[in-house]
């Protein structure tokens, strides 16, 4: 789907999608010159909001999801991770 539908879906602007693609959060498939978003986006937004409302900043958040991109750690570790080291 198109940036304007997955925003719609998801009830936040086009400019904070665009926002987390600049950040590296959400990575869509690029068609051109348009953004194509999946499921794949879709869960990448869903654990953004879920770790935004968990009170992480969008740093921290980038921070968890290169150590799950790694495979180094679950999710859960990663929280555990920060809360113990770095809050």
């Amino acid at each position: 789907m198109k940036i304007g539908e997955f925003s719609k879906i998801n009830k936040i602007s086009i400019e904070t999608v665009r926002h987390y693609i600049d950040l590296g959060l959400i990575i869509p498939y690029k068609n051109g010159a348009q953004y194509e978003f999946n499921e794949k986006c879709q869960k990448e937004l869903e654990n953004i909001l879920e770790l935004k409302s968990l009170g992480f900043t969008l740093n921290e958040i980038k921070s968890i999801f290169v150590y799950e991109t790694l495979g180094k750690l679950s999710v859960t570790e990663k929280i555990i991770y920060f809360m113990i080291y770095l809050l």
